[in-house]
This record gives C-alpha cells, sequence and structure tokens, in this order.
C-alpha cells in the first residue's frame, strides 16, 4: 500500500472513538500487515476502544502474525485494559438453519477443526469515550 494511502486510512480509523476489527485470525498476516495492525494499536492504545472478535487462542497470535514478538507486543497493548469474553457452544451463524430443520456442515464449533470461537472484546481507555467533556 502506498505511504500516503496508508496514513489517510490510519487517521481515520484513529479518529473513531471505537474501532471494531472483526474476524481476525481468519487469515494469516504476512509481516508487513501485522506491523500495520501492531502500529494502529499502539496509536490507539488508552486513546480509543477497540472491539476484536477472533476465533484462534491467544498462543496461536505468533503464528497468525508470523512474528512471535509483534504478537506478543500487540497482545500487551489489548490485553492491558482489556475485558476479554470467551463465547463456546452452537454457531450463532448456523442456529436458525438447524430450527428449520437444515442439517448443518459442522453440529458445532467443539467439532469444527479451528478452536471454540473466542469472540475477544477489548476496551482500552473507555473512560476517554464515557467521560469525554
Amino acid at each position: 500500500m502506498q505511504t500516503g494511502k496508508l496514513e489517510t486510512k490510519m487517521k481515520r480509523y484513529l479518529r473513531s472513538d471505537i474501532l471494531v476489527i472483526d474476524e481476525v485470525g481468519h487469515m494469516q498476516l504476512d509481516r508487513q500487515a501485522a506491523e500495520i495492525l501492531f502500529c494502529l494499536v499502539c496509536l490507539r492504545y488508552e486513546n480509543g476502544s477497540i472491539i476484536l472478535t477472533s476465533n484462534k487462542f491467544f498462543t496461536n497470535w505468533g503464528e497468525l502474525l508470523s512474528d512471535a514478538v509483534i504478537a506478543t507486543a500487540l497482545l500487551d497493548c489489548l490485553l492491558h485494559h482489556a475485558h476479554v469474553i470467551n463465547i463456546r457452544g452452537e454457531s450463532y451463524r448456523l442456529k436458525d438453519r438447524a430450527k428449520a430443520g437444515f442439517k448443518t456442515r459442522h453440529r458445532s464449533f467443539s467439532s469444527w477443526r479451528y478452536p471454540d470461537r473466542r469472540w475477544v472484546i477489548f476496551q482500552l481507555a473507555i473512560r476517554s469515550i464515557l467521560f469525554r467533556p
């Protein structure tokens, strides 16, 4: 990505009160993408909230980000003021199909080849949003 376009996008992501990063873990990031994600999280650290969802355990983030050092530093920032919610059980997206009597390929997330679905909510410096003058 060109430097000017990247800076423009980063400024947009930094302006919002809450940044939602959904489905982290469905694709492995190359080193450059991992570094951009790390920079984004660091710039938002204690300045804005992040809601992040992932289907990966924290121990697998080194592989996901192609670098264990970046993963450790990223998780350090994300988890410092975090509320982590681990959701297990039937797939929310497939529940209506099951009610309608359609067979699904997988009965529950525990039978998937991926780890249990993890929805992780990170709230970084939520006071800056709630108590803003």
